[in-house]
């Protein structure tokens, strides 16, 4: 019974934090691809995101990324925030159906997040345009990911 009252009390306290911009996030996205997301505040203004998850297309497989993101503009939604953000990444995988299965590129994501006033929770929207450096595609070759998401913030 006190772990209970005292995992109750941890969650309804952590519901009033303003744990957004500082902080361990966990969360998913989903988009051209699932993914178990992760995102540590290293300062007020900067974060580093990863994920790791599987796609259907796009090569089909498995895949990790890292990005180290900017977050420049934002602006208030009443109590709420809104951030707009951006950074330099890298991904790489091994893909399902090809002879040369493991593969990396660099990445430029960007995106919005809603950060909430009352509840330790990001929604986020991102767009990654990414460079294939080498893998089962020929050559460099270029793609869009894209993803919505949430993280919960501890």
């Amino acid at each position: 019974m006190k772990k209970l009252i005292t995992i109750s009390l941890a969650l309804v306290l952590s519901l009033s934090a303003y744990s957004q911009t500082s902080g361990f996030g966990i969360g998913a996205n989903l988009g051209s691809s699932l993914d178990f997301s992760l995102k540590y505040w290293t300062s007020e203004s900067t974060a580093i995101a990863a994920a790791a998850g599987f796609s259907f297309w796009n090569y089909g497989g498995i895949h990790l990324s890292g990005d180290f993101l900017f977050h420049l503009w934002g602006w208030d939604a009443g109590q709420d925030q809104m951030k707009v953000y951006l950074g330099p990444g890298i991904g790489m995988g091994v893909y399902s159906g090809y002879a040369d299965n493991f593969g990396m590129s660099v990445r430029a994501a960007s995106g919005v997040g809603y950060y909430f006033h009352n509840i330790a929770l990001e929604l986020h929207a991102d767009i990654v345009p990414m460079l294939g450096l080498f893998g089962p595609w020929s050559g460099v070759d270029p793609d869009i990911g894209y993803f919505v998401g949430a993280r919960w913030y501890f």
